[in-house]
């Protein structure tokens, strides 16, 4: 690996996100914006799913969920639209939560809430991309696997963020893995829909040509490099 490869900062999965959602970075990238009620749900969500799988499997049931979700709820009513909001999100996300995650209760995780890093060589640049949860894919004969889904569950299931997610981890999961994924699936919770994507090797290119565009909103690294806080992977 050469020196300059190594010195350089990783492109940060959860900061090319919150460009995005800013609506390409015109905001000040300086301070630090305020939570909106999808960002504050979202990070009670994101830290319920990592606790319940490290229950013990006897007590990772439906039971388990609303408990989870209201360790971290936030307080600030105030940035919900109302009182009956702050109170039915809670409620919508604990019942689809316990819903999608029952899939999983005879499975340990492949990676729970973890943080890679990879060179991806058609872009030059280092990626890393924080993964919520990913399982593996059982083939029938003997229980071996044949492969993996990366999961992602969202409060915010704004259609572009959604697709650039996708393209993000095509592309990182080659990288890093040397295979692609068998299916992405992003769960919105509050609609109740999952998107899915089946990369092919065929279609490589065009997430590579995606996200080389997204990378023109990457601020420089030098401005950047003080904005990482050990929380984003539990907001974004």
């Amino acid at each position: 690996m050469m020196e300059g490869e190594m010195m350089m900062k990783p492109i940060l999965d959860y900061k090319l996100e919150e460009l995005l959602r800013c609506k390409c970075g015109q905001r000040d990238r300086n301070k630090r914006p305020q939570l909106d009620w999808r960002q504050l749900s979202q990070y009670a969500l994101s830290h319920a799913i990592k606790e319940y799988f490290m229950l013990p499997q006897a007590a990772r049931t439906p039971l388990a969920i609303p408990s989870l979700l209201e360790r971290r709820w936030t307080n600030r009513e105030s940035a919900f639209e109302s009182r009956a909001h702050y109170s039915s999100v809670q409620t919508r996300l604990a019942g689809e939560l316990s819903m999608l995650l029952q899939e999983h209760d005879e499975a340990e995780p492949l990676l729970l809430f973890e943080q890679w890093e990879t060179f991806q060589p058609d872009l030059g640049r280092k990626l890393s991309m924080i993964f919520q949860l990913v399982t593996g894919v059982h083939n029938g004969l003997g229980g071996a696997e044949a492969g993996y889904v990366v999961h992602k569950y969202v409060v915010n299931d704004n259609e572009e963020l959604m697709n650039a997610f996708c393209h993000y981890a095509a592309v990182f999961c080659s990288s890093a893995f040397s295979s692609l994924p068998v299916r992405i699936e992003i769960h919105s919770l509050l609609t109740g829909k999952t998107k899915r994507m089946f990369p092919v090797q065929a279609s490589l290119a065009q997430s590579i040509d995606y996200l080389r565009l997204m990378l023109s909103l990457y601020p420089d690294e030098d401005k950047h490099a003080s904005g990482c806080h050990g929380e984003s992977q539990f907001v974004m």
